[in-house]
């Protein structure tokens, strides 16, 4: 799974959108602290990796090669 977080460091600056793979929301957050030493996790959300996976069918990817070809 992948997860995307925000974190508040040491310094109190706010770093956004971190995305590590992780087996679940514990993990990415200690894989995360251990880059970001004494940070406070702010958000930690699961990422859904194949949403876009659907929108690409078959006639638009015929689509796109036939726009391509005619330029």
């Amino acid at each position: 799974m992948k997860f995307k977080l925000a974190v508040k460091t040491k310094d109190g600056l706010l770093v956004e959108n971190l995305a590590v793979h992780a087996r679940d929301k514990q993990h990415a957050e200690e894989k995360i602290e251990k880059v970001y030493l004494n940070c406070e996790v702010i958000k930690c959300e699961e990422i859904n990796t194949h949403a876009n996976e659907d929108d690409a069918s078959i006639e638009s990817i015929i689509s796109l090669i036939s726009k391509n070809d005619e330029n």
